[in-house]
């Protein structure tokens, strides 16, 4: 049985359509979100950011309510998928750069 209640979810209510991404992209760690980013594909990566993109003002503005010290795990959760999202987005900027011909460049502003 889940340890999750029958009243209970994973993301806020209004955002339960994105509950079937959360195992993967919603965790707690920069660098496991980047390893599992590179090793998503690129068509995971597309229907993630189609779910998303539908509710991402929304969930920007909810998670801008309230400081995220006052977060709950759902909250929490949320805020996860969302930066999740962002490296699905490297993944499709990549991709889609590739797809055309194009090279990877490097950051025009390299890190020291």
């Amino acid at each position: 049985m889940s340890s999750l209640s029958a009243f209970s979810s994973l993301l806020p209510r209004r955002f339960s359509a994105l509950e079937p991404f959360v195992a993967y992209w919603a965790v707690d760690d920069a660098h496991l979100r980047a390893t599992r980013r590179d090793a998503a594909s690129l068509e995971a990566c597309r229907d993630f950011d189609v779910a998303v993109r539908a509710f991402l003002p929304l969930a920007l503005a909810y998670l801008d309510l309230l400081p995220r010290t006052a977060h709950g795990l759902e909250e929490q959760r949320l805020r996860n998928l969302l930066l999740g999202h962002a490296h699905a987005l490297q993944v499709l900027r990549c991709g889609e750069g590739l797809a055309q011909g194009k090279p990877l460049s490097p950051s025009p502003r390299p890190f020291h």
